[in-house]
């Protein structure tokens, strides 16, 4: 019980609502989930496994999965519009509440000049909220919270974003759930309801010799809830390895580390590091994920495509 009530006091004080959209280490990899406009050139296939708060009974584990597949408008040859079809499925679990995302996505990019890039894009699906009521510990057999009766409710959803960019930079803006809405049916409160967040972020490229240094900045703005922040910065060698630094305003540090394994494939693991002061041991998470990419944009006759993803 100690340990579910740590739980919860976390996801109260530390912003992270199973409601709301959730927040991954890779940041980098994992930036087409806060912004559809996201994409690039070939398919791209990426799975995820979090492991959030390692060793606490109940804690979040997440799974994601998605796809993008790309292609050129061949009567637009002058302007190198291409579009992007996909779309993710996310599987979230947090002691006996469950959280299942499935999202199709369609974005269309292209140039505005000789330099630089805009893209629009949108999420529609589905998402899934459960309860497994049987698996509380209640005070109150009769709690009139959680019905018992009532495992899981399902409401459409919708996100859309814009991004501009070129090689070296990008900036987005996108908004997450923009239907908010009101699961009281599941649980009978008047604070179950989606909230609508708005994500800026940006980035840039440095290169030096063999290497690429990235730094990189991301805001989440959701109403009743203080604004996230994340800064990153992300270094490369040869497009081989590289490593990762990351921090957020919750006293949350970040590593990762990775890989290319070959020319298509991508290995990548995130540690996190969050200090509590209410807790004698430190609340780790664990992320790891496989990317696969088969980028076209070396095997077509046009120019240069000016993207940055």
């Amino acid at each position: 019980m100690r340990k579910l009530s740590i739980i919860l006091f976390l996801l109260y004080f530390s912003n992270i609502k199973s409601q709301q959209i959730s927040q991954y280490s890779n940041f980098l990899q994992t930036a087409f989930y806060l912004n559809p406009a996201i994409s690039s050139l070939g398919n791209n296939l990426k799975i995820l496994h979090r492991n959030q708060w390692t060793g606490f009974q109940g804690a979040p584990k997440t799974t994601f999965v998605s796809y993008q597949s790309s292609f050129f408008h061949k009567k637009d040859l002058k302007s190198v519009s291409f579009s992007s079809m996909g779309g993710f499925i996310q599987n979230e679990k947090i002691g006996a509440f469950r959280n299942f995302k499935a999202k199709f996505s369609y974005a269309y990019s292209f140039l505005i000049n000789s330099r630089l890039r805009v893209s629009f894009g949108t999420f529609i699906g589905l998402q899934q909220l459960g309860i497994d009521a049987t698996s509380l510990d209640l005070f109150d057999a009769n709690d009139p919270v959680v019905d018992i009766s009532k495992t899981s409710y399902m409401f459409p959803d919708f996100s859309m974003g814009i991004l501009l960019s070129n090689k070296n930079n990008f900036f987005g803006v996108s908004v997450k759930q923009l239907f908010e809405n009101n699961w009281n049916s599941l649980v009978n409160s008047n604070l179950s309801k989606n909230k609508a967040s708005f994500i800026l972020m940006g980035g840039k490229k440095i290169k030096l010799s063999n290497y690429t240094f990235s730094p990189t900045l991301m805001t989440t703005f959701t109403g009743g809830i203080k604004p996230v922040f994340l800064l990153g910065f992300q270094a490369e060698y040869k497009e081989v390895f590289g490593f990762g630094l990351f921090v957020k305003n919750e006293n949350l540090f970040s590593s990762q580390l990775k890989i290319n394994v070959s020319k298509n494939i991508q290995l990548s693991y995130a540690h996190d590091l969050f200090i509590s002061t209410f807790s004698n041991s430190n609340l780790n998470s664990s992320e790891f994920m496989i990317i696969y990419t088969n980028d076209i944009s070396k095997k077509t006759n046009r120019s240069n495509p000016i993207i940055y993803f």
